[in-house]
């Protein structure tokens, strides 16, 4: 009886004080049907995009700690967070959780964290893999991209686009090539003119399309054909652009040709050596600006260079644009050249006071009388 007494109070003692060595801890929660199917959901999700399933089963519920100098496999916790001191050769997931990298800690895979954060205590770990956050707050800075990746492909973004529009530039010269003349004619009349238009043009362009929805939302039909016009309008203005920066760059190219004495070439040839020519022109300044997107402040002034250049060009371009009616009519802005008198009216002489006064007007020789 005194053993069983003695037991009891043991027992009692070890589930009161904390600091006993037979403390009882607490067990995770089971999870509802509800709460399996989307873990398993999540878990099917995560899984694709890391490109190796996930078994529910192997979730661990609560915090988790790889210890310096341990080695451990993916491992995936929930509900808690998992401190990183020892290796983990695969994927390190905390779901509801942190990832958390200790120094010396290593991650030979990715770091995830859903509803959480990935982030460094003291000098933090590594991650040979990518670092994902869904739901929560990047703690880890993602691995920089080197100048040189970082150079090249804003080279090649500058080279497509200067392929794009070279290859529309060619389909206008073959197949429109009056209205890129047309519009070019206009440019050279009048550049002053033709940048103020395109100016007045770019202020209106959201103006004109809010008024022609009000407009249209008048009537059921016009509701009806609403994105229909909005798409057509700003269709319109993406072509009156594109035709603008085409003519800017043909008067460019034209200009350069002429003077080198571009001769012995065909007319055609010729349209498409100016655009090609004055494409690569305009392109260059990006060209340049694209190689310095590295040098910080020189590369930024670089690239607003090229920006206002560029607007500059396209907003006269759209100027002549509008003032041709997309170059199907021929409008002068030089003054009209004075018209020369008849030879039946050269022998009058003007006068300051009475306008036109008759003079002598020749008359021919006496024909010799016939015998």
């Amino acid at each position: 009886m005194t053993r069983t007494v003695r037991t009891v109070v043991l027992f009692a003692a070890a589930a009161v004080l904390p600091g006993s060595r037979l403390t009882a801890q607490p067990r995770p929660r089971l999870l509802s049907t509800a709460e399996r199917d989307s873990l398993q959901r999540t878990l099917q999700s995560l899984g694709s995009s890391l490109g190796a399933p996930i078994d529910i089963d192997s979730v661990t519920a609560g915090s988790m700690t790889v210890a310096a100098g341990e080695s451990s496999p993916g491992l995936v916790v929930r509900g808690g967070n998992l401190d990183v001191f020892g290796t983990v050769t695969g994927n390190a997931i905390a779901i509801r959780g942190d990832v958390v990298l200790h120094p010396g800690g290593v991650v030979r895979g990715d770091a995830v964290s859903l509803g959480g954060v990935v982030r460094s205590e003291g000098a933090g770990g590594t991650v040979a893999g990518e670092t994902r956050i869904i739901g929560g707050v990047l703690a880890v800075p993602p691995r920089a991209v080197s100048a040189i990746r970082r150079t090249r492909s804003s080279v090649l973004l500058v080279i497509g686009q200067f392929c794009i529009l070279a290859t529309i530039g060619f389909g206008v010269v073959l197949f429109a090539p009056g209205n890129l003349k047309v519009v070019a004619e206009t440019i050279r009349d009048g550049s002053t003119r033709a940048f103020l238009v395109g100016l007045v043009g770019q202020l209106a362009f959201l103006p004109l399309l809010i008024l022609g929805i009000v407009a249209l939302a008048i009537t059921l039909i016009g509701i009806l054909l609403i994105p229909f016009a909005v798409i057509a309008f700003v269709m319109g203005g993406i072509g009156v652009m594109v035709l603008a920066f085409l003519a800017v760059a043909y008067v460019a190219g034209e200009g350069w040709l002429r003077h080198r004495g571009a001769q012995g070439i065909t007319e055609r040839a010729f349209e498409l050596r100016a655009l090609v020519v004055g494409l690569a022109a305009v392109f260059l300044l990006w060209m340049v600006a694209s190689a310095l997107v590295w040098a910080g402040w020189l590369g930024f002034a670089v690239r607003g260079l090229a920006m206002m250049v560029t607007w500059v060009a396209v907003t006269t371009g759209a100027g002549a644009t509008l003032i041709s009616r997309g170059g199907t009519r021929r409008v002068s802005l030089l003054p009209a050249p004075t018209t020369a008198l008849p030879d039946d009216y050269s022998w009058q002489t003007p006068t300051p006071v009475s306008g036109v006064s008759a003079a002598r007007r020749p008359t021919p020789a006496p024909r010799a009388p016939e015998l």
